[in-house]
């Protein structure tokens, strides 16, 4: 999947046929929870869609190659994260459908942005900031464990800016689930589908895809696990459907 350049500080890696993208070799890259939260999120063509940690850009990037939103907003805070996102959102031709913010989301309003947003996607960070070893590099530290924004920020920030019946879809450890049901309940966000993903049937769950609405009903379905891979490397017919399609279709509805 990845092709790197010649560049010490960055490589370069091929998405798909349409995107390629840069990225720090001293900052966190990409992994299969960037491709499945993309793909989890429902496509509302109508309205804005934002990116709450956006990275490189590669969610924001997805989510407008899939015609997902009208308009992606991509927020960054750490300012060499948010110049790649610049860099990949122009190399990749999307400055007309995906916007850079070097914003923090703790401080984000609506007036933040141009037009009403109805979906939040975020891949936050999966620690808190006393757990997990942390490495020498700041910038992965800061993508991993929650040093500018915990959950509860994030979620806040996700209920600040969506519409009513909004949805914000995040990706977390398993772990977690207790804390981030908290945070959305307690930013007024209802958690209204959740999928445990495995990297295969007999593995434990090692990532958790959850949706959420802004003033929801309370009415939570808990689809079926996805398996990502056979007892071997073999991708399973659901992981290559959804990572062709960058979708889950109906497949975990």
């Amino acid at each position: 999947m990845s092709n790197f350049s010649n560049d010490n500080a960055e490589r370069r890696v091929q998405v798909n046929e349409r995107i390629t993208i840069c990225e720090s070799r001293r900052g966190q890259s990409f992994g299969a929870d960037a491709f499945l939260l993309a793909a989890y999120a429902v496509a509302d063509p109508a309205h804005a869609a934002v990116d709450l940690g956006s990275g490189s850009g590669i969610c924001s990037l997805l989510l407008a190659d899939r015609n997902k939103a009208k308009k992606v907003y991509a927020v960054e805070l750490q300012a060499e994260l948010d110049a790649l996102c610049r860099k990949n959102i122009e190399e990749n031709g999307f400055s007309e459908r995906v916007k850079a913010l070097h914003n923090d989301v703790r401080l984000i309003t609506p007036n933040s942005f141009d037009e009403p947003v109805g979906l939040v996607i975020s891949n936050p960070p999966y620690f808190t900031a006393e757990s997990g070893r942390q490495s020498p590099e700041p910038g992965k530290n800061a993508a991993r464990f929650e040093l500018n924004g915990t959950l509860y920020d994030f979620c806040a920030a996700a209920e600040r800016i969506l519409i009513v019946r909004g949805r914000f879809c995040c990706v977390i450890r398993p772990e977690r689930l207790c804390d981030l049901v908290a945070a959305l309940r307690t930013a007024g966000l209802e958690p209204s589908r959740m999928t445990f993903v495995h990297h295969n049937s007999s593995s434990a769950p090692a990532m958790l895809l959850v949706e959420a609405v802004k003033s929801g009903r309370g009415h939570l379905t808990v689809t079926r696990p996805l398996f990502l891979y056979e007892s071997g490397k073999e991708q399973t017919s659901d992981a290559k459907q959804i990572y062709e399609n960058c979708d889950f279709g109906d497949l975990f509805q």
